[in-house]
Protein backbone atom coordinates (compact mmCIF):
# COMPACT_ATOMS: atom_id res chain seq x y z
CA UNK A 1 0.00 0.00 0.00
CA UNK A 2 1.00 3.60 -0.45
CA UNK A 3 -0.24 6.59 1.50
CA UNK A 4 -0.93 9.41 -0.92
CA UNK A 5 -1.96 11.84 1.82
CA UNK A 6 -3.98 11.93 5.08
CA UNK A 7 -7.24 11.35 3.23
CA UNK A 8 -6.12 9.02 0.43
CA UNK A 9 -4.47 5.59 0.22
CA UNK A 10 -3.56 3.46 -2.79
CA UNK A 11 -3.32 -0.32 -2.58
CA UNK A 12 -1.98 -2.81 -5.07
CA UNK A 13 -4.27 -5.82 -4.99
CA UNK A 14 -3.49 -9.12 -6.66
CA UNK A 15 -6.47 -11.33 -7.42
CA UNK A 16 -5.69 -15.06 -7.73
CA UNK A 17 -8.05 -17.35 -9.59
CA UNK A 18 -8.32 -21.11 -10.12
CA UNK A 19 -10.63 -22.75 -12.63
CA UNK A 20 -12.22 -26.20 -12.48
CA UNK A 21 -9.09 -27.74 -14.06
CA UNK A 22 -7.00 -26.26 -11.24
CA UNK A 23 -5.27 -23.88 -13.67
CA UNK A 24 -4.35 -20.74 -11.78
CA UNK A 25 -3.83 -17.17 -12.93
CA UNK A 26 -3.77 -13.75 -11.35
CA UNK A 27 -4.59 -10.15 -12.15
CA UNK A 28 -3.35 -6.99 -10.52
CA UNK A 29 -5.26 -3.78 -9.79
CA UNK A 30 -4.74 -0.45 -8.07
CA UNK A 31 -7.45 0.37 -5.56
CA UNK A 32 -7.56 3.96 -4.32
CA UNK A 33 -9.64 4.79 -1.25
CA UNK A 34 -10.47 8.27 0.02
CA UNK A 35 -11.97 9.56 3.23
CA UNK A 36 -15.27 11.26 2.48
CA UNK A 37 -17.07 12.72 5.49
CA UNK A 38 -15.55 10.13 7.82
CA UNK A 39 -16.22 7.16 5.53
CA UNK A 40 -13.57 5.40 3.45
CA UNK A 41 -14.80 4.95 -0.11
CA UNK A 42 -13.22 3.31 -3.14
CA UNK A 43 -12.57 6.19 -5.54
CA UNK A 44 -10.80 4.31 -8.34
CA UNK A 45 -10.10 0.76 -9.44
CA UNK A 46 -7.49 0.49 -12.20
CA UNK A 47 -6.69 -2.89 -13.72
CA UNK A 48 -3.07 -3.35 -14.74
CA UNK A 49 -3.01 -5.02 -18.15
CA UNK A 50 0.65 -4.68 -19.09
CA UNK A 51 3.61 -5.20 -16.76
CA UNK A 52 7.26 -5.46 -17.78
CA UNK A 53 10.23 -3.51 -19.09
CA UNK A 54 10.33 -1.06 -21.96
CA UNK A 55 12.33 -2.71 -24.75
CA UNK A 56 11.68 -0.22 -27.55
CA UNK A 57 10.64 3.41 -27.96
CA UNK A 58 9.18 4.92 -31.13
CA UNK A 59 9.43 8.69 -31.35
CA UNK A 60 7.20 11.36 -32.91
CA UNK A 61 8.58 14.20 -35.02
CA UNK A 62 8.80 16.43 -31.91
CA UNK A 63 11.21 13.96 -30.26
CA UNK A 64 8.76 12.67 -27.66
CA UNK A 65 7.97 8.98 -27.36
CA UNK A 66 4.68 8.16 -29.07
CA UNK A 67 4.78 4.40 -28.54
CA UNK A 68 6.64 1.98 -26.30
CA UNK A 69 7.00 -1.77 -26.55
CA UNK A 70 6.72 -3.51 -23.18
CA UNK A 71 7.98 -7.06 -22.61
CA UNK A 72 6.97 -8.96 -19.48
CA UNK A 73 7.98 -12.30 -18.05
CA UNK A 74 6.12 -15.33 -19.35
CA UNK A 75 3.64 -16.86 -16.91
CA UNK A 76 4.23 -14.31 -14.14
CA UNK A 77 1.28 -12.04 -14.86
CA UNK A 78 -2.16 -12.67 -16.38
CA UNK A 79 -2.16 -9.50 -18.49
CA UNK A 80 -0.44 -9.12 -21.82
CA UNK A 81 3.14 -10.48 -21.88
CA UNK A 82 3.99 -8.13 -24.74
CA UNK A 83 2.27 -4.95 -25.85
CA UNK A 84 2.68 -1.97 -28.14
CA UNK A 85 1.56 0.87 -25.86
CA UNK A 86 0.45 4.07 -27.59
CA UNK A 87 1.09 7.31 -25.69
CA UNK A 88 -1.41 10.12 -26.27
CA UNK A 89 -1.82 13.59 -24.80
CA UNK A 90 -4.37 12.08 -22.38
CA UNK A 91 -1.92 9.44 -21.09
CA UNK A 92 -0.86 10.07 -17.49
CA UNK A 93 2.67 9.02 -16.51
CA UNK A 94 3.31 8.62 -12.77
CA UNK A 95 6.31 7.85 -10.60
CA UNK A 96 5.58 4.41 -9.14
CA UNK A 97 2.43 4.26 -7.04
CA UNK A 98 2.41 8.00 -6.33
CA UNK A 99 0.37 10.77 -7.96
CA UNK A 100 3.60 12.54 -8.98
CA UNK A 101 3.33 13.12 -12.71
CA UNK A 102 6.39 12.55 -14.89
CA UNK A 103 7.28 13.85 -18.33
CA UNK A 104 7.23 11.47 -21.28
CA UNK A 105 11.06 11.46 -21.25
CA UNK A 106 10.89 9.30 -18.08
CA UNK A 107 10.09 6.44 -20.45
CA UNK A 108 13.47 4.89 -21.21
CA UNK A 109 14.60 1.55 -22.54
CA UNK A 110 14.97 -0.99 -19.71
CA UNK A 111 12.71 0.84 -17.26
CA UNK A 112 10.02 -1.30 -15.58
CA UNK A 113 6.44 -0.09 -16.04
CA UNK A 114 2.87 -1.07 -15.24
CA UNK A 115 0.20 0.07 -17.68
CA UNK A 116 -3.53 0.65 -17.43
CA UNK A 117 -5.02 0.69 -20.94
CA UNK A 118 -7.96 2.77 -22.11
CA UNK A 119 -11.31 1.22 -22.96
CA UNK A 120 -10.83 2.30 -26.59
CA UNK A 121 -10.66 -0.36 -29.32
CA UNK A 122 -7.46 -2.39 -29.51
CA UNK A 123 -5.60 -4.07 -32.31
CA UNK A 124 -5.79 -7.65 -31.09
CA UNK A 125 -3.15 -9.26 -33.29
CA UNK A 126 -0.23 -10.52 -31.22
CA UNK A 127 1.19 -8.49 -29.59
CA UNK A 128 -1.73 -6.26 -28.71
CA UNK A 129 -1.60 -2.55 -29.61
CA UNK A 130 -3.60 -0.19 -27.40
CA UNK A 131 -3.64 3.33 -25.95
CA UNK A 132 -2.36 3.86 -22.41
CA UNK A 133 -4.54 5.58 -19.85
CA UNK A 134 -1.91 5.40 -17.08
CA UNK A 135 1.75 4.38 -17.11
CA UNK A 136 3.46 3.86 -13.76
CA UNK A 137 7.25 4.11 -14.05
CA UNK A 138 9.55 2.38 -11.57
CA UNK A 139 13.25 3.10 -11.13
CA UNK A 140 15.35 0.41 -12.85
Amino acid sequence: SYRVDEEKYRFTVEFKYMDSTKTTFSSKSFVTVENFEGKWLVSTLEQIEVQGKITQLIFADDGNAKKIFVQGESGVFSGYEQANVIITEETKIYKGYTDEELAVDALQKGVPVEVVLTDDPRIMVYPVTAEAKIIRVFAP
